[in-house]
């Protein structure tokens, strides 16, 4: 592959081959993430509050904005450089901000790994990737920019999935079949893996980044809900199914929504449903 491909991220597939189901779509799974998980990402960060607040932050990823805004009115002493590739997704984060009025956020587009740091990102002093080297064909690539540019001793927080540490009981196939045609996504558009939360210790020594800790986060449906925490899959059904319905058998979407469904009314807070995310805390050395 090129240079300009390895790089490509998933957020740029979307905009070139789909329509704008897929955005809207996507748009609110990336909302509902914030809403879901943030608190306890944020809880975890609290941990490292004095090593993180040499400003700016570099938001790499940082989408539609939504977790950029809420980073700030969580630690409003940060200040946050938030960029992407993807321009439609900044032109959304743009429109938020008109409301917001945060001085504190500064939007950039970059095309990380395949063109230079835009001048703002130099000045940063410390970096957060959140659910975003899953998404890329080069992932080390991206994490060697940052060790690139930012300063010795700078933090990176890396914030990703591990789909096979999910788990659910009593078991429900409709959700197992969701966890598959993850795959078969990632597998026939070459993304980089649905398994990066436990590669990214050994993705970031590699890149030349020092791994200071890992933590391993757990979202529980005790605590959000089981009908919540099944929304941000039947979303991902949607999204999926916007960007390929070719990985799905004839009604398949639809049927898999009504079993979802039909799992949660039957189970409710009886069953057991866990979302956990590995954060890997990294220096530059």
């Amino acid at each position: 592959m090129s240079g300009k491909n390895n790089s490509k991220n998933s957020k740029e597939i979307f905009k070139e081959q789909f329509n704008n189901d897929a955005f809207r779509i996507l748009s609110t799974i990336l909302d509902l993430q914030v809403e879901l998980f943030s608190p306890v990402e944020f809880q975890t960060f609290s941990k490292y509050l004095s090593w993180i607040k040499h400003n700016p932050l570099l938001d790499l990823g940082c989408g539609n904005g939504t977790y950029a805004m809420a980073f700030r009115k969580e630690y409003p002493e940060i200040e946050v450089i938030a960029v992407d590739s993807n321009k439609e997704l900044l032109k959304d984060f743009k429109n938020k901000l008109k409301n917001n009025n945060d001085e504190k956020i500064k939007i950039s587009h970059w095309h990380a790994g395949n063109e230079p740091a835009p001048l703002l990102a130099k000045k940063c002093r410390s970096a957060l990737l959140r659910l975003v080297l899953q998404d890329v064909f080069n992932p080390v690539a991206i994490l060697r920019t940052l060790a690139e540019i930012l300063p010795t001793e700078s933090p990176v927080i890396i914030i990703e999935e591990d789909d096979s540490l999910f788990q659910i009981d009593p078991e429900c196939a409709a959700f197992r079949r969701v966890i598959d045609i993850w795959e078969a996504y990632v597998v026939k558009h070459s993304v980089s893996s649905r398994h990066m939360g436990r590669c990214i210790p050994r993705m970031a020594q590699e890149a030349g980044l020092e791994v200071v800790d890992v933590h391993l986060l757990a979202h529980s449906n005790i605590r959000l809900g089981t009908e919540r925490l099944m929304n941000f899959f039947k979303l991902s059904v949607e999204l999926f199914y916007a960007l390929d319905s070719t990985l799905f058998e004839e009604g398949e979407a639809k049927y898999l929504l009504t079993e979802l469904d039909s799992f949660v009314s039957k189970h409710g807070r009886k069953c057991f449903f866990l979302y956990p995310q590995v954060v890997t805390i990294a220096k530059v050395i």
